[in-house]
């Protein structure tokens, strides 16, 4: 941990560049975290850039294979603050981290494909296209056929539910699910 320890939630801007300073690999990252600010009563979100640098080959090898645009990263070091005059010579400011520590927290892809996946489980709840009932009462697909039927009860010989057994048995050695 650093001595001005910071660290940023945010997601990458752009894939990590890999740079050479002296013999030594340096990757250059730069991450971006929503905020939030009141004005004049108004949540207003806004986006605080960061630039970070991690030095060290295998570190920043890992980084430069690991994380792509959008990725989202958990970021602890040390924060600088560099001014400099832009192209239409105004000053600006950069935050820099000197990364000490860093964490994968999630990929865009995998966000991405989750997101669909809670779409398309949303949209097949029943109810969600107003589907309605079909002639033998049960709730119609979207293509037109009836869903199929509950599963029958088990017959009156076997349990319904692998962990009720006889009052001798051993609950614990029972198969099933608990839940």
């Amino acid at each position: 941990m650093a001595t001005n320890g910071f660290f940023v939630f945010g997601y990458a801007a752009r894939p990590p560049r890999i740079r050479e300073v002296n013999g030594t690999l340096v990757a250059n990252i730069r991450v971006g975290e929503k905020r939030f600010r009141r004005r004049g009563g108004q949540s207003i979100e806004y986006t605080e850039w960061f630039d970070g640098e991690l030095w060290g080959a295998q570190r920043a090898q890992a980084i430069a294979d690991m994380v792509e645009t959008g990725d989202e990263l958990f970021l602890d070091g040390e924060l600088s603050k560099r001014t400099y005059t832009d192209d239409e010579n105004r000053e600006r400011v950069a935050l820099e981290i000197r990364i000490d520590n860093w964490r994968l927290l999630s990929k865009k892809r995998d966000r991405n494909a989750a997101r669909a996946a809670r779409n398309a489980d949303r949209d097949a709840r029943p109810g969600a296209n107003e589907a309605a009932p079909a002639a033998n009462g049960r709730t119609a697909e979207p293509s037109g056929e009836a869903a199929p039927a509950p599963q029958d009860p088990p017959p009156s010989g076997e349990a319904a539910n692998p962990a009720s057994t006889a009052a001798g048995d051993d609950p614990a050695s029972a198969k099933g699910e608990f839940f």
